[in-house]
C-alpha cells in the first residue's frame, strides 16, 4: 500500500541519526535495497534512502552524544500548535519548531522534538498532504 497522505496522530517519517552515513547507507542498502544517495551539504549530508524512488527512511548526522538512534515523526496539522500542546500538557520542547530542507511540501513542513510529562522523547512533523 502506498500512502499519499497521512493524518495527524499517524507516524509519518523515520530517520537515523549515526556518525557513519556512509556505513550506515550500506548496511540499510543491502538490507532493505534501499537506495541512500549523499544528501546535500546544506543539510549536513542528510540523504533521503528510496526504494524505487519513492522515499522510506533518512539517514543523517548523529546530533547527540550516545549510540546511533531511530527516531519516528508522527504527523501533525500544525508543529506550532503542537509545540505549545506539548508544554501545556506537562512536556517541555527541546527542539523548537523549524523548517524542514528540501521537503516535497516546503511551505507546510515544520518539525520539533520534545519529551512528554514522563520524560519520553517524542518528535513530530507537521508535512501537509506529502508524505
Amino acid at each position: 500500500m502506498e500512502m499519499q497522505s497521512y493524518e495527524p496522530g499517524v507516524p509519518s517519517w523515520v530517520d537515523l541519526g549515526t556518525p557513519d552515513l556512509d556505513k550506515a547507507a550500506a548496511f540499510y542498502g543491502g538490507l532493505f535495497g534501499w537506495n541512500c544517495p549523499e544528501g546535500p551539504a546544506e543539510a549536513g549530508g542528510y540523504r533521503v534512502c528510496d526504494i524505487g524512488g519513492k522515499s522510506v527512511a533518512g539517514i543523517g548526522p548523529q546530533q547527540n552524544p550516545g549510540p546511533p538512534v531511530w527516531t519516528m515523526y508522527v504527523n501533525v496539522t500544525s508543529a506550532d500548535d503542537t509545540a505549545a500542546a506539548v508544554t501545556a500538557n506537562g512536556g517541555q520542547s527541546f527542539v523548537p519548531p523549524m523548517d524542514v530542507i528540501e521537503h516535497p511540501a516546503p511551505d507546510e513542513s515544520r518539525e520539533l522534538a520534545g519529551e512528554d510529562s514522563s520524560r519520553v522523547a517524542a518528535s513530530a512533523a507537521a508535512i501537509g498532504d506529502s508524505p
